[in-house]
C-alpha cells in the first residue's frame, strides 16, 4: 500500500515476482514480512543469487521494507522480528535509503470472523515537558525511502509512529533490542517464574548494570550511542 485505498498484493517469498505496477503505480513499497531469520536470509539469497529471480528483483531493492522489533508481549508470539541488521549488512541493505520499520505493539490473531483486532500500541506517555507537551517513549518508528507510506500504514492501524533518519531509527532499534534481551535474560535466570513486570519491579539494578555494559559495547563495536 502506497496510499490509503491502494490494494495490497501478496507475494510468495519463495518464488514471487513483483508486478511492474500496482493500481497504476510503477513504484511501491514491498513489505518483507518474514519473522523467521532463516526465511529472511533465504529470501535475500534467492533474489540476489537465483538467476531466475535476480533480474526482476534488482530494480526493486530500494523498494523493500524490512521489519525489526515486534510484539514482545503479544498474544500472538509467532510474530517477532527482532534485530535483522546483521542479515541486512550481508547484502549492504543496512543503509540510509532502505526503508525499515520498528514495531512496538501487540498483534492479535484472526478470530472466528476472519478478521483480527486492531494492534495494541505499546507507546507510553510519561508526563509533559516544561512547555506542557506530552513526552512519549516506546513508539514504533520508520525510516528510509518509503517512510511516509510505512508510517501511514501504521497510523491507520492506530499506532503512534516516529518518522526520521536512519541514524535515529537505528539507535531506537538497538535500544529496543537491548531492553528485550536483557529483561528476558534477567527474568529467565530466576528459579521462580518471573514476568517482565517482575523484572522491572524487583530487578531494576541488575537490568541497569547490564544495559550500561552493553551500551559501552555498542558504542565501541557498532558506533551506536544510546540515550539512556
Amino acid at each position: 500500500m502506497k496510499n490509503v485505498g491502494t490494494p495490497d498484493v501478496l507475494l510468495s517469498a519463495c518464488d514471487g515476482t513483483p508486478p511492474e505496477s500496482i493500481d497504476g503505480e510503477s513504484e511501491y513499497p514491498i513489505y518483507v514480512a518474514l519473522t523467521d531469520p532463516d526465511d529472511l536470509v533465504n529470501f535475500l539469497d534467492s533474489i540476489f543469487e537465483d538467476k531466475n529471480r535476480k533480474e526482476s528483483w534488482a530494480k526493486r531493492l530500494s523498494d523493500l521494507v524490512f521489519f525489526s522489533g515486534g510484539p514482545f508481549l503479544s498474544p500472538n508470539p509467532d510474530i517477532y522480528f527482532g534485530c535483522v541488521e546483521p542479515i541486512l549488512r550481508r547484502r549492504n541493505l543496512a543503509r540510509d535509503s532502505t526503508t525499515q520499520i520498528l514495531l512496538n505493539c501487540a498483534i492479535f490473531q484472526k478470530g472466528a470472523t476472519g478478521r483480527a483486532k486492531p494492534p495494541k500500541d505499546y507507546a507510553t506517555c510519561f508526563g509533559t515537558d516544561s512547555y506542557g507537551v506530552d513526552k512519549w517513549t516506546g513508539e514504533s518508528a520508520v525510516c528510509g525511502k518509503w517512510k511516509e507510506a510505512a508510517a501511514l500504514r501504521l497510523e491507520t492501524g492506530g499506532l503512534r509512529v516516529v518518522s526520521g533518519f536512519y541514524r535515529d531509527w537505528r539507535r531506537m532499534m538497538w535500544e529496543r533490542t537491548l531492553i528485550d534481551s536483557v529483561f528476558g535474560v534477567v527474568g529467565a535466570l530466576r528459579e521462580q517464574k518471573t514476568s517482565l513486570a517482575d523484572v522491572a519491579k524487583y530487578y531494576g539494578n541488575e537490568v541497569g548494570d547490564i544495559l550500561w555494559e552493553m551500551t559501552a559495547l555498542l558504542r565501541g563495536c557498532l558506533a551506536v550511542t544510546l540515550l539512556y
